[in-house]
């Protein structure tokens, strides 16, 4: 799903990564960890549909 919807938005494939992916990256288990660092702007996100939230791959590594 997540890849068809970055198909159809034009976002690269490599940038973005799904909620679950970026979790795994990070070393967390609760969502709204990640919710809180997308809204304090430590990672940065893209929201191509409502329910799908997508998070830059750079951002997690620099942060």
């Amino acid at each position: 799903m997540v890849n068809r919807i970055k198909e159809t938005q034009g976002i690269q494939e490599d940038n973005w990564i799904s909620t679950n992916a970026a979790m795994r990256k990070l070393g967390i288990s609760g969502r709204s960890t990640l919710q809180k660092w997308r809204l304090e702007g430590r990672i940065r996100f893209t929201q191509p549909e409502k329910r799908i939230i997508l998070d830059d791959k750079d951002s997690i590594q620099v942060f």
